[in-house]
């Protein structure tokens, strides 16, 4: 269970309440001394091993009281200053640093400079200025929160006089909900595809009854609606998702729709794959998941037909089936929460970007490699190069990554959190990426092995790959080059293991077939040990130097 640590000069012992059921929480005795736990290197926050620290200043009384605002900055700058080399010096936690919010308390005329707004805004500028500086910085949008919710509905005076907790029990559920989606974003867990629906879903209507004249779609009035809505999924695809259509049509008026529309946001080029057609989506989705090779638990669905959800909910339960709003104008938020609850991206980084265009690759190789006799005839046919190195700082936050979210070739399923990454780099382990392009494109980071090294002898402690690149041979070449490196390094033995879960059979015998020995096997694990100079390179596979 994740730790953490939650700092703050008001009564949060609710939110920690809250929090509690789902990670360790530390908070120090009483509240207030923010200051004072982040300067004492003897403090609980040190002493407590906790990889997140969520830090927030309320402003609602501290700084509502000043009625000018150069000592209000100065208060302000102590906070900035002690929480900046809080950051510094532990560059393996993640601060979450909430910007502020300073309800207007005092009575005065109209014309009256808002102090609070003022002090509001030099502390978002000063922690946005520690999100960009530093990697383990992020801005916690508190205002954002309070803003969705209402004042009236998030602050609560009676508990403020009560016992100096100025949320309610709701504003409180929101902070933990919104710490939730963020460490969820941050350790990855995100789905990968949105499936969407075309009639009464993208566009108002049905194409085959109405034309392309009389679907409602367009930049104002109740056309906009479906407008509004592309441009979601537009920007949910823009953070890495990939999206494929589940439509009963005729392909031919879809396809003058994506082509003639003048108001459509959504191409063609937009989509990885698509079933248009009178066949059952649930079983479309299968095939359409199958092909791309992803798992049907990493698919939303959005359809506006009930009798479509409840299909696909009983055919496919691992679906995440979306509620479709019966008030449509709620459509574009609907989408929205969607992504905030199943789809949240921490960062975005240069694989998201070319998702799509990566997954149109791989359909665009499975296609090709009808054409050969043999699978070896195929691999050489793709020219694939890697480029395996040890890990670069920036490569940190994907490796991490893809530990927590990759499940099928994965032969331990071992989860890391970057600070572990860190950790691991200095304790005896190295760890390597694999980069994979061909004649078809740039693949980015398809793999990680992670291996602790000792005087004669290694143990490969995790061994994992994209799932999109499986059955070319690669995990062969990897396996092959990292034996032969060790082995000139002196590195004689090396170990391994394959840790049975759910989702991972499809490389049960793989150090098997990479002819490593069997040494022991039960119910859970299978252990294997191999001499460094027996495992063969694949050579219909190039590395970069």
């Amino acid at each position: 269970m994740d730790c953490i640590s939650v700092l703050s000069n008001i009564n949060l012992e609710m939110l920690k309440q809250i929090l509690n059921k789902k990670y360790d929480i530390y908070t120090p005795p009483g509240y207030g001394d923010v200051i004072g736990e982040l300067i004492n290197k003897s403090s609980g926050f040190y002493n407590i091993r906790s990889e997140f620290c969520f830090i927030l200043i309320d402003g609602s009384d501290e700084f509502s009281a000043y009625s000018e605002c150069k000592s209000g900055k100065e208060r302000l700058d102590e906070y900035i200053d002690v929480i900046e080399q809080a950051v510094i010096q532990n560059r393996e936690k993640l601060f979450l640093i909430a910007n502020m919010d300073i309800p207007q308390k005092r009575i005065g005329p109209v014309k009256t400079v808002r102090i609070e707004r003022l002090l509001e805004a030099y502390w978002y500028d000063e922690i946005s200025r520690l999100q960009s500086t530093y990697d383990n910085a992020v801005i916690f949008d508190l205002k954002n929160l309070i803003e969705t919710c209402g004042r009236e509905d998030f602050y609560s005076v009676k508990l403020w006089y009560m016992g100096s907790i100025p949320y309610s029990l709701n504003g409180m559920k929101l902070i933990a909900e919104e710490i939730d989606s963020i460490l969820s974003s941050y350790k990855g867990k995100r789905l990968k595809c949105l499936a969407i629906d075309l009639d009464n879903t993208l566009w108002g209507g049905v194409i085959g009854e109405e034309g392309i004249e009389g679907i409602l779609l367009s930049e104002s009035k109740n056309g906009a609606i479906y407008y509004d809505l592309q441009k979601r999924i537009k920007e949910l695809k823009d953070t890495g998702a990939i999206l494929i259509i589940l439509s009963k049509n005729n392909e031919e008026d879809v396809e003058r729709v994506f082509n003639e529309h003048p108001h459509m946001v959504l191409k063609d080029n937009d989509f990885v794959c698509k079933a248009i057609n009178w066949e059952n989506k649930a079983e479309n989705l299968f095939k359409l998941t199958k092909e791309i090779n992803i798992g049907i638990d990493s698919v939303a669905f959005l359809d506006d037909n009930p009798v479509e959800r409840d299909i696909m909910r009983n055919i496919a339960p691992d679906v995440t089936v979306i509620d479709f709003p019966n008030d449509i104008t709620k459509l574009s938020d609907t989408l929205r929460d969607v992504y905030n609850k199943s789809f949240r991206a921490f960062e975005l980084t240069d694989e998201d970007k070319k998702k799509t265009v990566v997954y149109k690759q791989e359909l665009t190789r499975k296609s090709e490699s009808k054409r050969f006799k043999s699978l070896d005839d195929y691999i050489k046919s793709l020219k694939i190069e890697l480029d395996m190195h040890e890990i670069e700082d920036s490569e940190i936050e994907r490796v991490s990554q893809l530990t927590q979210k990759t499940n099928q070739f994965n032969l331990t399923t071992k989860r890391y959190t970057v600070s572990d990454i860190l950790e691991m780099k200095v304790t005896g382990h190295k760890i390597y990426t694999v980069h994979s392009k061909d004649k078809y494109g740039d693949s980015g980071l398809i793999s990680v092995i992670i291996i602790k090294v000792g005087n004669d002898t290694a143990y490969i402690d995790t061994f994992l790959m994209s799932c999109r690149v499986m059955g070319r041979k690669i995990e062969n070449a990897i396996i092959g080059r990292l034996c032969d490196e060790l082995n000139k390094k002196g590195i004689t033995t090396i170990n391994a293991e394959f840790i049975r879960t759910a989702k991972n059979k499809p490389v049960e015998c793989l150090y098997d077939d990479l002819g490593f020995n069997l040494v022991s096997e039960n119910d859970a694990v299978k252990k294997y040990i191999a001499n460094t100079d027996s495992i063969c390179k694949y050579s219909l596979i190039s590395f970069k130097g």
